[in-house]
């Protein structure tokens, strides 16, 4: 039984076209584009992944934030919101969604500060 309150995406009816990080922990902001074996991980991550409907972090500062664009022009973004990885929201159609699972939102934090890069370069 799935959870009508979370967060459903149909990546394969609408897949991932392109996403950029952005860190604005650093003392110079990091920016990257996602190569397509990244968006391949993210994807995967995206498919798997538990979370609930709350606005909790609604009004906070995002420091960090993955922007994805979908095919269909659709954007979705996973926002982070201290160097805590926990505390971590995703904005789809208008939409709030907390992920319920520490490894997505750890490898979110590790992916914008620029880490984590190996085994999803080496898979392309």
């Amino acid at each position: 039984m799935t959870d009508p309150a979370g967060l459903r995406l149909d990546l394969e009816k609408d897949p991932i076209s392109a996403a950029v990080s952005m860190d604005l922990r650093l003392s110079v902001p990091y920016e990257r584009e996602m190569n397509p074996a990244q968006i391949g991980e993210l994807s995967s991550r995206l498919r798997l992944l538990s979370s609930r409907k709350s606005a909790q972090y609604e009004g906070m500062t995002r420091i960090y934030v993955i922007s994805v664009t979908l095919e269909s022009g659709e954007e979705l973004f996973i926002n982070g919101y201290s160097a805590n990885e926990d505390i971590i929201d995703i904005q789809y159609k208008g939409t709030r969604y907390v992920p319920e699972d520490a490894d997505f939102n750890s490898y979110v934090n590790l992916f914008c500060i620029g880490a984590d890069t190996v085994r999803a370069s080496e898979a392309g």
